[in-house]
């Protein structure tokens, strides 16, 4: 009986070798579209405008409260210009006091000020929240002496 067994199980084989290849085809296959989809999509975003948002960096370098204004020194180590639309203190939108054009321009490895009004307390905690053109945002919080 034990011998029969075995005879059996020895007759038996796996995966055939053209079903073998047909699963190990569809594999690769699948692979395959997932990796170009995926680079696909990166670089329509990238040539549509919001790639360029992950070679824009910024740092808030100082901030100062004085005379019911808030003054905001930015700089830019990022790989490309950012030009700031939009200053959020404490979740609320403010314009931008000191450029004509409405925006700040930063260049590549350059400084900036910005200089936003805004009636401050002495001791008040407020959340500061920089926008650019191309979405990118840099938050931090700061305290009024």
């Amino acid at each position: 009986m034990k011998n029969q067994t075995l005879k059996s199980l020895k007759n038996r084989s796996g995966v055939s070798h053209i079903l073998s290849n047909v699963l190990m085809l569809l594999v690769i296959i699948t692979a395959s579209s997932m990796a170009f989809s995926y680079v696909a999509n990166y670089v329509g975003d990238y040539q549509s405008g919001r790639g360029a948002v992950l070679l824009q960096r910024l740092l808030f370098e100082d901030v100062w409260f004085k005379d019911n204004q808030i003054i905001i020194t930015i700089y830019n180590y990022g790989k490309s210009s950012c030009n700031v639309t939009s200053v959020f203190i404490d979740y609320h939108q403010y314009s931008i006091a000191n450029p004509p054009v409405g925006y700040v321009i930063i260049p590549i490895e350059e400084h900036r000020t910005i200089t936003v009004d805004f009636v401050w307390t002495s001791g008040s905690a407020h959340n500061l929240k920089l926008l650019t053109e191309r979405g990118y945002t840099v938050e931090r919080d700061y305290e009024a002496p």
